[in-house]
């Protein structure tokens, strides 16, 4: 019986150990991108300095009836808010790394406009772009 449970706690430690070195991160991680520099245009995927979050996009007007029709975008656009928003895009970044580039990509790109483009009704727009684990890093 002590033999039993000898072997048996023997087992669990083997067992125990190979769950963990197979679930731990590695001992040396990838570097990351250095830091985004929020003094340049390009690191901004939509700010005040550019249109980009509005620029394209089509505003559509429900009536009660459950019509849609395109509305004028200038009518909806704040000219002078009173708040600053500030988007931060879903992980949806599809570089091949851990994690994102920095640089923003059409994906980055296209959700930001698509989801950022509303706050424009009444405040300023700024969505940065900023480190991400990527989808290839989340499947790891």
């Amino acid at each position: 019986m002590k033999r039993a449970l000898v072997l048996l706690a023997a087992a669990v430690a083997l067992i125990s150990a190979e769950t963990a070195a197979a679930t731990s991160p590695p001992d040396t991680m990838p570097p990351l991108a250095p830091a985004p520099d929020y003094s340049d245009p390009a690191t901004w995927i939509c700010s005040p300095a550019s249109d980009d979050c509005t620029d394209g996009v089509t505003p559509i007007a429900v009536a009660a009836d459950g019509t849609l029709t395109p509305a004028d975008p200038d009518a909806y656009i704040a000219t002078d808010p009173p708040i600053d928003c500030f988007y931060v895009y879903p992980t949806i970044s599809r570089d091949a790394g851990i994690n994102s580039d920095l640089a923003p990509h059409d994906e980055e790109t296209w959700v930001t406009r698509n989801q950022a483009a509303p706050l424009s009704t009444g405040c300023r727009v700024f969505a940065p772009v900023y480190r991400q684990v990527t989808l290839t890093g989340l499947a790891q």
